[in-house]
């Protein structure tokens, strides 16, 4: 993982930079349109405020939201999950 994606100065475990990776990338996959639409059309903008936001999870929050962005490839419906409120708050 490159340091850009994950930076050493905030002083993450390799699993949290993991976590943070798979989070990011999911949301892009499965819930692209509001990935976007939260962070704006610019990816490379959009990148750094989602991994700003998913950074100020906690490690159970974190695991939960990228459990309901893995389950959104079938429901876009659960997209709303991986952002804020239920069910992982």
């Amino acid at each position: 993982m490159s340091r850009e994606t994950c930076p050493l100065r905030l002083n993450q475990t390799e699993h949290r930079c993991d976590s943070l990776s798979h989070v990011r990338a999911c949301m892009l996959t499965n819930c692209h349109d509001i990935y976007h639409g939260t962070w704006g059309d610019d990816h490379h903008e959009a990148e750094e405020m989602c991994a700003a936001a998913a950074e100020a999870f906690s490690a159970d929050v974190l695991t939960c939201r990228l459990m309901q962005c893995e389950a959104a490839v079938g429901d876009e419906a659960l997209c709303e999950g991986t952002l804020a409120g239920l069910p992982c708050e």
